[in-house]
This record gives C-alpha cells, sequence and structure tokens, in this order.
C-alpha cells in the first residue's frame, strides 16, 4: 500500500495591504481651511472608524421606532466630531461649516454605513 505524502498546510494569512485604512473624500467644492499653507483642498481622507470611535463619539444618527415605523433622526453636532477625529488633516468646526452640504452628506452617509450592524454580511 502506497503511502500518501503528508501535505503541510500553511495557515492563511491575512494581507494587511488588502484591508483599506482610509477613504477618500472628492469633494464637491474645495474646502477652505485656515492656518495652513494650501488655502483650499480638493479631497480630505478619513480613515475607517474603529471600536475607540464608537466608545469616544455620539453616533451622527438616531433611530426610533413608533407604532412600527422606525425614525432616523440626523445629529450635525456628532457628524463634524467623527469628521474632525477620522480626518487626515486637522479639520475645526470654521472649516467644516465651509464644507458643502452635498459634501457632508457623503460623509455621512458613509459613516452611517460603516457604524450600522444591519449593514454586516452574514
Amino acid at each position: 500500500m502506497a503511502e500518501l505524502a503528508s501535505v503541510k498546510k500553511e495557515p492563511v494569512k491575512a494581507d494587511p495591504a488588502a484591508f483599506e485604512t482610509e477613504k477618500t473624500f472628492k469633494l464637491s467644492r474645495p474646502l477652505r481651511l485656515t492656518g495652513e499653507a494650501a488655502p483650499s483642498v480638493r479631497e480630505i481622507k478619513l480613515r475607517y472608524p474603529n471600536g475607540g470611535d464608537l466608545f469616544a463619539l455620539e453616533l451622527p444618527y438616531r433611530s426610533f421606532s413608533r407604532a412600527g415605523e422606525i425614525e432616523v433622526k440626523f445629529n450635525g453636532q456628532a457628524l463634524a466630531d467623527w469628521i474632525e477625529r477620522l480626518s487626515d488633516r486637522r479639520l475645526g468646526r470654521n472649516e467644516l461649516e465651509t464644507m458643502s452640504a452635498k459634501d457632508a452628506r457623503t460623509i455621512y452617509d458613509w459613516i452611517v454605513q460603516e457604524t450600522n450592524p444591519g449593514n454586516l454580511e452574514s
């Protein structure tokens, strides 16, 4: 009886480079900066949120269930906190107030997607 050659299987290792660590947002209008050499930027990068962010910040939305319907309320102050914390730049409230509503909404939608457990794949 011929012996089968034993094949040693190496554990599969995740390639850290395969995981995205940040998301780049191309802005519809330049964002004016204060205190930097560049007067404005056309894109910002936000790192992907982690557990520490969830523990430290209030979510930029609140969900309520009333009479079988779900109501979602926007929390603008919390959105600004998230953008400030996740941004690759030092963005303060002055800069964020010059951001277009369209860009702020795009970032809001992304944060909701990244923090909503209903979006997890099974």
